[in-house]
């Protein structure tokens, strides 16, 4: 959104790394990287591998036949 309408060549993971700041400090939340760059880099189709210490990532095919389940425990993190 910010390259098609402000015309800011921002990569995806500054992107994420910015939208970690923003919860970290200015609304509060101590969240890692994981959600932000799940946000930002998932592609349809595949699985987002995270290296969470040098920001690396990998995309990785997950064929037709296989059904992928996301379960929240709803547990607190804190």
């Amino acid at each position: 959104m910010f390259k098609h309408f402000g015309g800011l060549e921002v990569t995806h993971t500054k992107l994420a790394l910015i939208g970690q700041r923003v919860e970290n400090e200015f609304i509060g939340v101590r969240s890692g990287i994981m959600d932000q760059m799940a946000c930002a880099l998932s592609q349809r189709n595949t699985a987002l591998l995270i290296d969470c210490l040098t920001l690396e990532t990998s995309m990785v095919s997950i064929p037709e036949d296989v059904t992928v389940v996301i379960m929240d425990m709803a547990q607190d993190e804190s």
